[in-house]
């Protein structure tokens, strides 16, 4: 019989010895490696995302029946994502709400009244919980990282809008005239782009960058500032609109930055 290898919330390394026949019902490998949770009387497994970002691949590489895979696909990869960190939940459904503001707000005026409508604000709302999905790729012990980032991690950190743009870009081949996935993928791959053009991962600046991104990256930011990190403690509300306004024109899109400001009654407290 053989075993695999663990490793305990607590971070205590042992062994955990299933039977075959246990193993073979729930196609667990040899070599798979899990994070183990105790919930009640439960032991829960969880694979290690990159086993798990595989599974994906696999099954959008194999799979001939994708219709009745892809919404499961989609749903897994962000309950993955918010097992990997908790914050996330409570973070993403105050995006969507921050993102319905804004774009209504945006709606009202001459600029963008012809471009945004019903339709495209409830795919902007489906798109939300997908937007950081790449960071499933990210090793844990450097996306939770207490402190300062080295280089070498920071570098794999910024790979993630790229791992997630390409991973629904790949389910997106499936469906080209998905425009849920379409819009998906732009705001997976671009939300880290500046408006100055030091963003990454492709140094898009002004307005090639995606209108979508250019929302979220305000309201993403405002937030996470808001709440203490493993690298930082949380800053106040009113130090994060401060830090919205100096990003201005930098990080920021400063018309979005400017009726975000002005409306800023609408944010606070959410």
């Amino acid at each position: 019989m053989k075993s695999m290898h663990f490793v305990k919330k607590v971070g205590k390394r042992g062994t955990l010895i299933l039977p075959k026949d246990v193993r073979n019902l729930l196609k667990i490998q040899a070599e798979d490696e899990f994070e183990v949770y105790i919930d009640g009387d439960k032991i829960i497994l969880k694979k290690k995302p990159k086993l798990l970002l595989n599974d994906v691949k696999n099954i959008l590489d194999n799979d001939t029946n994708l219709d009745h895979s892809i919404e499961f696909i989609l749903k897994g990869l962000v309950e993955l994502l918010i097992s990997l960190d908790s914050y996330k939940e409570k973070h993403m459904r105050r995006l969507s709400t921050y993102n319905q503001i804004i774009f209504k707000l945006l709606a009202d005026t001459k600029k963008y009244r012809d471009l945004i409508d019903e339709s495209y604000l409830k795919f902007i709302e489906k798109t939300i919980p997908l937007f950081d999905i790449g960071e499933i790729g990210i090793p844990e012990e450097i996306l939770l990282k207490e402190g300062k980032l080295t280089k070498d991690e920071f570098k794999q950190i910024k790979e993630h809008p790229s791992i997630g743009g390409d991973i629904l870009a790949k389910i997106k081949s499936k469906f080209p005239q998905n425009n849920f996935l379409k819009i998906g993928e732009s705001v997976a791959r671009n939300h880290h782009e500046r408006w100055d053009g030091t963003g990454y991962p492709k140094g898009l600046s002004g307005e090639d960058i995606p209108l979508s991104s250019r929302i979220i990256a305000v309201v993403d930011v405002f937030d996470v500032l808001q709440f203490d990190r493993p690298y930082r403690e949380a800053y106040s509300q009113e130090e994060a609109f401060e830090i919205i306004r100096e990003e201005k024109g930098k990080y920021f899109d400063p018309f979005i930055t400017d009726i975000f400001l002005e409306n800023r009654k609408e944010f606070i407290d959410i």
